[in-house]
């Protein structure tokens, strides 16, 4: 597998772990506000990391552009 393959997969890991985290907050599995809380950030820092993966796709599909 290539960078661009591990980073697509990434891309694609993290939106379906913050979906299912999401999805549990939803339903009412986080019994205390400290567990929602948790939950929330684990959220927060997984958009980040997506957020960061696409940015790194985007300046790779930039980059090969300027090339040709």
């Amino acid at each position: 597998m290539d960078v661009v393959g591990f980073a697509k997969y990434l891309y694609k890991k993290y939106g379906e772990l913050e979906a299912e985290k999401a999805r549990m907050i939803s339903l009412g599995y986080a019994k205390t506000y400290d567990e929602y809380k948790r939950g929330v950030g684990y959220i927060e820092g997984l958009a980040t990391a997506r957020e960061e993966v696409k940015a790194f796709l985007d300046k790779l599909h930039d980059d090969e552009d300027l090339d040709t």
